[in-house]
């Protein structure tokens, strides 16, 4: 014993610490039975030190992993929990719809255009107005045409009494006729006379100016009805104006027409230069016994002058007496000449008018029916001696008088030229709408440098529409007729439109084929050609229907109804049960997984269904408004949607357990996330998967 000591002594095993430890790792077989101490082996020892600290490592890895599964499967079943939710089958109006964008267009629109060039000498309307289909936009420069017109007028007259002279002629050689064909005569110079005041008549509904200048004093407006010689607007010349004034009768003998003249305008100091065109025969009385001799004199108006000014004027050295107003020299009192409404006034006060230029149509039933009448017993009388003299004639084929005929065929032929050659110098409204866009005015000239250019652009606003692209999968299902709901965020409220068009050919771009189709919209109301709209057309719907959310129904078009006692013509729970425990093969379920479960408290209910939108749908047969199905929680579920029942939720759950067991046993320590990771995996289809 005393040399073991030594040898200890000597040679320490173990530290004091460590023979603590030590200490605790004793086993019987360590101690001696008779109580004397017995040797240990320090490698032995050391060894059953690294056991006890791994099973203490291991123990709180063990428990540690147990928390975390036992923390997954208290979290699945939460969440499975919160997956579901109860609703009541209720009755909806489902539609199924097809949306489009696009922007807002007239129904129609017209580029006015014309072939004619020349000066525009009227137009006969504002931008934003609105016009008629035939209204007059424009009238071109006509002079040249017009008198075409009046020589193809003359000309017709001319072979008109050249066919009478001969029909006259004939009509002398026919013995014992004298009496009735100069009754025959009188007759046709009496028509001929009423169709000349019948065409002055007519001609006087339409006012021209005889001068160029600028509109002043109109009294009337477009429409108003008007008598003969009612005062329509006065026409004054600014270019040349006129001043009388006065001069002493003793001053006056140096004063001579055509003597120039200095006119000082009263107020600015402005000289102007002109001549005495006019000068008073004789003297005349004024205040204070003074004698006076006017002088009028004509200057050019630097284009600042108006009657409103005054002045006074220089001659050879003499001053006038006072100073007087000026005055226009041209002026045309615009008068009616015949009784009517007022068709169209091209004319608005200020503006600058051409010598000739149409300014206003007074319609007159009455002149267009009167030239009607008198052409018409013109024509009579005519006919009227012509028959006499053939029925009197054995040579009815007289070659002077079918002479006469042929040239008075051809007048009226070239009238008709002529008169539609003027009909061109006017441009009409091709259709009934608005006026968008005024490009040509009053006074401009259309040539080649501009002839490209729309006179005006008309647009149709009696309803407008939009045009949506469909798809090649959907235009089957798109209908003329059908209802479209537009909206826009320019404009507040809902628009009812109406699918118009509905076109049979597609357009194919990089392998896809859509169809554009119109829809037009009535009553429009704040809606704007250009604006940006929404539309969606309703292509089916299912009024007051019974209906569920969509993710209620489960594949095979199975429903889980809350089990509240009342009986179903088509509960299959026990056929899917048994098509679980492979002991079923009923055709009802035969779509469904194998591993679907119906949830305790439910029954699982076959049901025929019909339309659906996003939200929900219809159930045609199977259910009732007293029934509570089982749907989707979409707005707390963690999980992704899916069918099968609860035995997905265990399934995910077993596996998680186990791939945490292999990973402890393969020694990789305790897994990341501790706890169920990801969505379980699917079972079936994702909800909505009814019948559609």
């Amino acid at each position: 014993m005393a040399e073991l000591e030594k040898e200890l002594k000597e040679k320490p095993v173990f530290s004091e610490d460590a023979a603590e430890s030590d200490a605790l790792s004793f086993s019987e077989e360590d101690v001696d039975n008779s109580g004397g101490e017995k040797f240990i082996d320090p490698k032995k020892k050391k060894r059953r030190k690294r056991l006890i600290i791994f099973g203490i490592i291991g123990g709180v890895i063990l428990a540690l992993i147990l928390y975390n599964v036992i923390s997954g499967i208290i979290r699945a079943q939460q969440a499975m929990k919160d997956m579901y939710k109860d609703v009541a089958v209720e009755r909806h109006t489902i539609t199924k719809s097809i949306t489009g964008s696009s922007n807002i267009e007239p129904n129609d629109s017209y580029n006015v255009m014309t072939m004619k060039s020349g000066d525009i000498t009227a137009d006969y309307f504002k931008e934003g107005d609105t016009v008629k289909k035939g209204d007059k936009l424009y009238q071109f420069d006509d002079d040249d045409a017009r008198g075409s017109l009046k020589s193809a007028q003359n000309a017709v007259t001319k072979a008109e009494q050249g066919y009478v002279d001969a029909v006259k002629q004939k009509a002398q050689t026919v013995s014992g006729n004298d009496i009735s064909s100069k009754n025959s005569q009188n007759a046709i110079n009496k028509a001929l006379n009423a169709l000349n005041d019948a065409q002055k008549s007519y001609d006087d509904q339409y006012l021209k100016a005889d001068i160029s200048g600028k509109v002043t004093n109109l009294a009337v407006k477009q429409g108003d009805w008007i008598s003969n010689g009612a005062n329509i607007a006065t026409i004054y010349s600014d270019t040349y104006m006129k001043i009388r004034v006065p001069f002493n009768d003793y001053d006056a003998e140096n004063v001579a027409v055509g003597d120039s003249a200095i006119v000082t305008v009263t107020g600015s100091g402005d000289t102007l230069y002109g001549t005495v065109t006019e000068k008073s025969s004789a003297p005349a009385a004024a205040a204070a016994h003074t004698m006076l001799v006017y002088a009028t004199i004509e200057v050019t108006n630097p284009g600042a002058l108006t009657q409103n000014d005054r002045g006074s004027a220089v001659v050879n050295g003499v001053a006038s007496a006072d100073s007087a107003n000026f005055e226009y020299i041209n002026t045309q009192k615009l008068i009616a000449k015949t009784a009517g409404k007022i068709e169209s006034l091209n004319i608005a006060e200020g503006d600058s008018v051409y010598a000739g230029a149409q300014l206003a149509y007074i319609k007159s039933d009455n002149a267009n029916s009167t030239l009607s009448n008198a052409q018409l017993s013109y024509d009579d009388a005519v006919l009227a001696l012509k028959k006499q003299v053939l029925s009197s004639d054995t040579f009815s084929q007289d070659s002077a008088i079918k002479n006469a005929q042929l040239a008075l065929d051809d007048a009226k032929t070239n009238l008709k030229k002529a008169e539609d050659a003027v009909k061109d110098f006017v441009v009409e409204a091709p259709i009934e709408g608005t006026v968008v866009k005024k490009n040509a005015k009053n006074g401009d000239t259309r040539d080649s440098s501009n002839s490209t250019e729309a006179l005006c652009i008309i647009y149709d606003l009696s309803s407008v529409k939009i045009s949506i692209e469909v798809d090649e999968t959907e235009i089957a299902q798109v209908k003329t007729g059908l209802e479209a709901k537009v909206t826009a965020d320019a404009v507040e409220g809902e628009f009812k439109g109406t699918v118009t068009k509905v076109p049979v050919d597609g357009v194919n771009e990089n392998g896809v084929t859509t169809y554009t189709i119109e829809i037009q919209i009535d009553n429009y109301g704040a809606l704007l050609p250009g604006m940006n709209v929404d539309a969606e057309i309703i292509v089916e719907e299912a009024k007051d229907v019974l209906a569920v959310p969509v993710n209620s129904v489960n594949r095979g078009d199975i429903v889980f109804v809350k089990d509240n006692g009342q009986q179903h013509g088509d509960d299959v729970t026990d056929a899917i049960k048994n098509k679980k425990d492979g002991n079923g093969d009923d055709e009802r379920v035969r779509n469904i997984p194998a591993n679907t479960t119906v949830p305790e408290g439910y029954r699982a209910i076959k049901v025929q269904t019909g339309l659906n939108d996003n939200d929900y749908i219809e159930i045609k047969s199977g259910l009732s408004e007293q029934d509570t199905v089982r749907t989707l929680n979409t707005e707390s579920s963690s999980f992704g949607a899916q069918f099968g029942g609860d035995d997905d939720i265990t399934a995910q759950m077993q596996q998680n357990r186990n791939a945490q067991m292999r990973q402890m046993q393969t020694g990789g320590g305790v897994p990341s996330g501790g706890g169920m990771g990801g969505s379980a995996p699917g079972g079936g289809n994702r909800s909505g998967g009814g019948s559609r």
